[in-house]
C-alpha cells in the first residue's frame, strides 16, 4: 500500500514538472546546515535570536567531558546520610539532587529531594535506605553529549557519572540540565529563586 501511494505521489509530482527526490539523497551534513543557517542570517531571511538553531547544530560537537561538573565541584553526600541532612543541604545550596559517594569516595548513585520526603519524626535522623539511592548512568569523557543523553534515557537517570580511563574514581558528573542548556540555553526553574537545582 505504501509503495503504491509513493508511486502515485511521485507520478503526480512529475506531472507538475517537479522531479521528486529521495529523502536519503537530499539530506545535509551538520556543516552544510550550519553554513545555510549562517548565510540565511547574514541575508536577514532567518532570525535565531535565542540561538536554538545554532545550539542544535553545535550540540553534536560537544563531549560528556566538556559539559561535566568535575567531582571536586560537586556537593556530594555520603552513604548513610539522613533525610534531615539532605533537607539542610537543600536549604543551604538550593540544589535538588546530590551525588552519593561510598566511604571510599566512589560515586554510587544520587538522591533527589523527593526521595527523602517519606521521613517523618524520628525517621528524619535515620540513614536513608540504600534502595532509595538512584543509579547513575555511565558515560566516557569522549562520548558525545547525545550518547550521554541516550544513556540517561535508557536508565531513567538525570545524572551520568563520567568515568575517566585509567582512573578508579569518576572524573565528574553530567547533569541532564547541563545537556539541555547546551541545546536551548539556560534552564530556569520557577522554584529556583536564583539558585541552581542540580549539584
Amino acid at each position: 500500500m505504501i509503495h503504491a501511494l509513493n508511486w502515485v505521489a511521485n507520478h503526480v509530482v512529475r506531472w507538475t514538472g517537479v522531479e521528486p527526490k529521495d529523502e536519503v539523497v537530499s539530506t545535509f551534513t551538520a556543516e552544510q546546515v550550519q553554513s545555510i543557517v549562517e548565510h540565511s542570517q547574514a541575508e536577514g531571511v532567518l532570525s535565531d535570536d535565542q540561538g536554538l538553531l545554532s545550539g542544535a547544530i553545535e550540540f553534536s560537537d560537544l563531549t560528556a567531558g566538556e559539559v561535566m561538573v568535575p567531582v571536586e565541584d560537586l556537593v556530594v553526600v555520603v552513604e548513610g546520610c539522613t533525610p534531615a541532612e539532605i533537607e539542610r543541604l537543600v536549604a543551604k545550596t538550593g540544589y535538588s539532587r546530590f551525588p552519593v559517594s561510598a566511604p571510599s569516595g566512589d560515586l554510587v548513585g544520587y538522591l533527589h529531594l523527593k526521595d527523602v520526603l517519606y521521613a517523618e519524626g524520628a525517621d528524619r535522623d535515620e540513614p536513608v535506605p540504600s534502595w532509595r539511592i538512584r543509579a547513575l548512568a555511565v558515560a566516557g569523557p569522549e562520548d558525545e553529549v547525545e550518547e550521554a543523553l541516550r544513556a540517561m534515557q535508557r536508565s531513567g537517570a538525570h545524572l551520568a557519572r563520567v568515568d575517566v580511563p585509567g582512573q578508579d574514581a569518576a572524573g565528574g558528573v553530567v547533569f541532564l540540565e547541563d545537556i539541555l542548556e547546551e541545546l536551548v540555553g539556560e534552564v530556569r526553574d520557577a522554584m529556583q529563586r536564583g539558585l541552581p537545582t542540580r549539584r
